[in-house]
């Protein structure tokens, strides 16, 4: 009989530890989050840039083309 208290104690030390270690597992995942967001959002941004990069060379050639056609009566406002 003095076993199953001591029995009863490592059954429910047995449960806590599986616990832990699942709040362990999810908090590994909460941290690997942000990194993934960010490394995305940062790629998001470098894209953003190269095609308004793109759009502004597109815009140059354009004003530059309406100009020797002289559809353009007076200078474009410099950026």
């Amino acid at each position: 009989m003095a076993d199953e208290p001591s029995e009863l104690v490592r059954e429910h030390l047995r449960a806590i530890r599986a616990e832990i270690g699942a709040v362990r597992e999810d908090g590994r995942e909460t941290k690997a989050r942000p990194a993934s967001v960010e490394d995305m959002f940062s790629f998001l941004v470098s894209a953003i840039t190269r095609m308004q990069h793109s759009l502004d060379r597109i815009a140059d050639r354009v004003e530059r083309i309406e100009n020797r056609l002289g559809l353009i009566d007076e200078p474009a406002p410099s950026r």
